[in-house]
């Protein structure tokens, strides 16, 4: 995908749909969409299939594209609900990204549901899967219908089930694929059940690469838990990423992969990694917009950086010798031609290493770490 025509495409979308009486239109490339707010209500321009007859179109062809793909939701789209359409609700997994978006970009968002939490960073929305787009519920869809959310998310549960039923794609040795790219994949982590009847052995261990796919091992799959890094990466290229970090289910509750995980690594070294996916791409999405947010208080903000290290993607923070200085937190830090890991850092610093009230996490750095320090903390 070029990435110049992709913000050209963008940026042409989000002009035309500025001449309309949207209140606000914002562009997210990381993203590949455009948001829109209009009268209270927040709307999504999805990019991917535009890009793909963008690219392929004359110039002279594109500003009709533009044009076709420049529309804030027709106003049939916002009355209620009807009854009929409500027996297409379905539970929707957002990434915690989502609602950063709108509080950091928009002033005012109104008529959210509250959601249920998966686990840190995933939360489950009520959708409306209708033969040509997906419509989110609002809260006054659902006082309109006389409904709590807490009955709609039954609601959405049970129709969930139903639609469930596939057998999983086994796509190597103790890793399975969900079978059913409808977009809703990810939900079905409001199903925990599910999973155990796969049949992996062990905790179920899942990702959720892209918005069409799920990818399930289990703990005690050693060929599995070793294949989930690589393919959890190749899927998210293929389509939007959703959550690339792990999660295990654990009775009956899914949390984040962490501390509590190290059983794993000996059999798959790179599965704590995961993590460091999701970290990348959660900053891509919002870490300018921190960034701005904490530097407007006269903090030099250090930007978050990545490398490869044979296939294997850590995340990296610079500590310059500067004041006020505040670093997202990451894998490996850098001080000077010294390159060590975080929990070193903290170490050394103690209480002159200060989070913020931020997400992503960010830390003021109080003191710089002394040349004595570095030396001992340095990866050898």
């Amino acid at each position: 995908m070029s990435q110049a025509l992709l913000e050209e495409l963008a940026n042409a979308v989000a002009a035309k749909l500025g001449e309309s009486a949207a209140v606000a239109v914002v562009v997210d490339l990381p993203e590949r969409r455009v948001r829109v707010t209009e009268d209270g209500m927040m709307y999504e321009v999805f990019l991917g299939n535009a890009y793909d007859e963008y690219v392929r179109a004359a110039p002279e062809e594109r500003p009709a594209i533009v044009a076709r793909y420049a529309v804030v939701a027709d106003r049939r789209e916002i009355a209620p609900p009807t009854q009929a359409e409500w027996q297409l609700l379905l539970p929707k997994l957002m990434p915690r990204r989502e609602r950063e978006l709108l509080r950091l970009r928009f002033e005012s968002v109104q008529n959210l549901t509250t959601g249920i939490a998966v686990a840190d960073g995933l939360l489950l929305e009520l959708a409306i899967d209708l033969p040509q787009s997906i419509r989110m519920v609002s809260a006054s869809d659902l006082a309109g219908a006389g409904m709590s959310e807490a009955e709609a998310f039954e609601l959405a549960r049970r129709n969930l089930i139903g639609r469930s039923r596939d057998p999983w794609n086994r796509i190597a040795p103790g890793l399975y694929q969900s079978p059913w790219a409808d977009y809703f994949d990810g939900a079905r982590l409001a199903l925990p059940t599910l999973f155990p009847r796969i049949g992996v052995k062990g905790d179920p261990i899942v990702t959720i690469p892209n918005r069409c796919a799920v990818l399930v091992t289990g703990s005690r799959e050693p060929e599995g838990l070793r294949y989930l890094y690589e393919a959890t990466r190749m899927l998210a290229q293929q389509e939007r990423p959703l959550h690339l970090g792990g999660l295990r289910l654990v009775d009956g509750s899914w949390r984040v992969l962490g501390g509590a995980d190290l059983d794993l690594v000996p059999l798959a070294p790179s599965i704590l990694l995961l993590g460091s996916l999701q970290e990348s791409l959660d900053y891509q999405a919002v870490g300018e917009r921190v960034r701005e947010l904490i530097a407007a208080s006269g903090y030099h903000v250090e930007p978050l950086h990545t490398i490869d290290n044979d296939g294997v993607l850590m995340t990296v923070a610079k500590v310059p010798r500067v004041d006020r200085l505040v670093i997202p937190r990451a894998d490996l830090v850098v001080c000077g031609e010294a390159m060590f890991a975080w929990y070193k850092l903290e170490a050394m610093l103690g209480k002159n290493l200060a989070p913020l009230d931020v997400w992503p996490a960010h830390y003021e750095v109080r003191r710089p770490p002394t040349l004595v320090e570095i030396n001992a903390a340095k990866l050898r």
